[in-house]
């Protein structure tokens, strides 16, 4: 055999042995890949992430009103807002024909519920002074439009709804002040439906709407508050009887301003996160256009380990975008430790809750 001859073999023998070893390496990675995903979604079972926003307004002609914060909303196991009226397409409406003054009456039709399916809501809680816009009929048109879309509604009255996240089994209750939802106003049925939401699940998320509102509305002061002539509840009164009942986590939301938030008893209560989305629909001016993402880390299938706040500011259209001058993270802070003291959640600049 020649030198030249022997060049070819050696070359042959090491392009055949690279792409046997270049393979077994291959496998091997992708052996890896395999096990680190195995042990993730291991690491899950049990674990998972809920994200919260507040109000939002539908209507029957919008844009993309979420095209600025689809990438956050699409983040957590599970997305849930605040449903500020109701779907239908029935026109008969609580303040007649014509809406004038202090009468407002929003509707969205079958398109809204698509946007909110895209920008990846799971869940509206249907439990404010809204739902009732348009009668029962329009509230009953609600649940079925939101039911076509996979979107499961909380708040109908003496209702739990429950799902199954990651392997941990949640209930979610809504109240209110508002017909036919659960009465926030009412100490024995919060407390028989918090119960009843505890049985057979890991964990109960309360959500409420209640509250004065406007800009005169941000502080929680433990008393009894009213909005025109209508009871709006002591909330705070109101969320620690749920905790006190079984719940691990309260989400609020009414004021149309952001409100601070508190833990009691190692479960934290956020009493408003303001205004959310709305095309055209309510104002956005000064602290009425601050607003956030509040997302809950839940490990060991009840525990909090965590919470984010992605701050966000609403255009004058009613269009969320993030806000990267952290305003409403501000805005929190002051309000958390004005109002609760070392009870008060505050978050860093990032938006991680400091323990």
């Amino acid at each position: 055999m020649n030198v030249r001859t022997e060049i070819i073999a050696i070359l042959c023998i090491s392009i055949v042995a690279g792409a046997f070893l270049g393979a077994v390496g291959k496998h091997k990675i992708e052996k890896e890949r395999v096990l680190t995903e195995e042990k993730k979604v291991e690491k899950k079972i049990g674990s998972f992430t809920l994200s919260f926003v507040g109000d939002i307004a539908p209507t029957k002609e919008f844009p993309d009103l979420f095209e600025f914060t689809k990438e956050e909303l699409s983040k957590p196991d599970i997305m849930i807002g605040n449903l500020e009226g109701v779907i239908t397409d029935r026109e008969k409406n609580k303040c007649g024909t014509i809406i004038t003054g202090k009468c407002y009456a929003f509707s969205g039709n079958e398109g809204f519920v698509q946007i909110l399916k895209n920008a990846s809501f799971d869940m509206m809680s249907f439990a404010n002074n809204h739902s009732y816009d348009f009668g029962e009929e329009g509230f009953i048109d609600t649940l079925k439009n939101l039911s076509m879309y996979d979107i499961d509604a909380i708040g109908t009255k003496n209702t739990i709804v429950e799902k199954k996240i990651r392997g941990v089994s949640v209930a979610f209750v809504g109240f209110s002040t508002g017909k036919l939802t659960s009465d926030l106003n009412d100490e024995n049925q919060v407390k028989s439906l918090v119960e009843r939401a505890s049985i057979g699940n890991d964990l109960v998320v309360v959500i409420f709407h209640g509250g004065a509102e406007g800009i005169g509305a941000t502080h929680v002061e433990g008393v009894n508050e009213k909005y025109l002539d209508e009871e709006r509840g002591n909330v705070q009164a109101f969320a620690k009887l749920a905790i006190d009942n079984g719940a691990g986590l309260v989400l609020g939301s009414g004021p149309h301003v952001l409100r601070g938030m508190e833990w009691y008893k190692g479960k934290l209560i956020a009493y408003s996160m303001g205004n959310f989305a709305g095309y055209r629909t309510f104002s956005t001016d000064g602290i009425m256009g601050t607003s956030g993402i509040l997302t809950i880390d839940i490990e060991n299938k009840n525990e909090i380990t965590n919470a984010k706040f992605v701050p966000i500011s609403i255009n004058k259209n009613g269009v969320p975008t993030i806000d990267w001058t952290n305003t409403s993270i501000s805005q929190i802070n002051n309000l958390s430790k004005e109002d609760f003291g070392d009870n008060g959640i505050m978050f860093n600049e990032s938006g991680k809750a400091i323990k």
